[in-house]
Formats: C-alpha cells, sequence, structure tokens
C-alpha cells in the first residue's frame, strides 16, 4: 500500500502572497486590541471574580488565535523545508 507523503497547505492559503492570509492577521489583532481595551485599564485584580473571567477571557482568545490559519501555514512550510526563509521569518 503506497502511502501519501506530501501535505496539500494550499487548503489552508495558495501562498504566501494569499490575500486572505492579511484578513485573518487583521482578525487576529481586532481579537487583540478588543482584549487590551477591555483589560488595559480595568481593575480586573480587584477581586477573585474579575480576575477569574479575566483569565477566562485570556484563554478563550488564546484558543482563538493559538490555532490561526496564518500560524498553522508558516509552520507546516518550515516543517517541510527547513531553508524556507520566507516561512521562517514569516512564521514568528
Amino acid at each position: 500500500m503506497k502511502y501519501k507523503t506530501t501535505w496539500n497547505l494550499g487548503l489552508l492559503y495558495k501562498n504566501e502572497n494569499d490575500p486572505q492570509i492579511g484578513k485573518d492577521l487583521k482578525k487576529i489583532e481586532n481579537l487583540c486590541t478588543t482584549f487590551e481595551k477591555k483589560y488595559k485599564k480595568s481593575d480586573y485584580i480587584s477581586s477573585v471574580e474579575k480576575l477569574a473571567k479575566a483569565l477566562q477571557d485570556y484563554e478563550n482568545l488564546n484558543k482563538k488565535i493559538g490555532g490561526s490559519k496564518p500560524c498553522w501555514y508558516f509552520s507546516l512550510r518550515t516543517k517541510l523545508n527547513s531553508g524556507d526563509e520566507t516561512a521562517n521569518a514569516l512564521e514568528t
């Protein structure tokens, strides 16, 4: 039996110039900005309940952006080719 040994990264993006990457990164930026505005001048450490809510919101934010498509795309490209300078630069 022959196993498939390649990944179809086209399911994520066409290439590093795909305009959807910018759109997805903008969504991530908006999520982070919203979180920052909510907690930057907040008194979330004034009570256990407020701190618990802030931590829950932070965990939810990480769930949304931690597995983001841009992150996955460039990470997988570096796994396929550690010498891919574009992917290495954009992964971080």
